[in-house]
């Protein structure tokens, strides 16, 4: 894959102030491209889910755990919540920090984006945590947790 950043190329015909970030490969068409982000986006939110689900009903809870509604009902109010923070984060967050990786570096591992791309999510998504709930260590840690499983994911499947 070359990549170019066009207007800062010596003897560019373009005027030097249009800074815009194109990836080039033959190889792979648009729409291939396209679909690389959309599956890795749904594989970031599967984990997610998958991890959210564990949480809920594979550990062990106290007697009072979510007595209004229940185990499922809070699994699906949850859901609901996360899914739109991941779907959030992933379009703010997620998509420039690819492009941008993807266009300035050639030769980094699979391993190397999807850890940058953890640790990106494991400290925005905490924020949106705590935008909803207390500011709580035990909210801070389980986004964290959750942001790192699915931005790991997420990027290890975009590579």
């Amino acid at each position: 894959m070359s990549c170019r950043l066009y207007g800062l190329e010596a003897g560019c015909a373009n005027p030097p102030f249009r800074f815009i970030l194109l990836m080039e490969n033959d190889n792979i068409s648009d729409h291939r491209k396209v679909f690389i982000v959309i599956l890795g986006g749904f594989a970031g939110w599967i984990s997610l889910i998958g991890s959210l689900a564990f949480y809920i009903f594979g550990l062990p809870h106290a007697p009072g755990f979510a007595p209004e509604i229940g185990p499922f009902g809070s699994f699906i109010v949850f859901s609901i919540y996360f899914s739109l923070l991941f779907f959030g984060n992933f379009v703010l967050v997620g998509l420039p920090f690819f492009l941008i990786a993807r266009s300035l570096s050639k030769c980094k591992g699979p391993f190397q984006s999807a850890l940058v791309g953890a640790i990106l999510f494991s400290f925005t998504f905490p924020v949106w945590v705590c935008a909803r709930f207390a500011i709580r260590f035990d909210s801070i840690l389980f986004g964290v947790v959750l942001g790192f499983i699915s931005g790991f994911v997420s990027f290890l499947t975009m590579e």
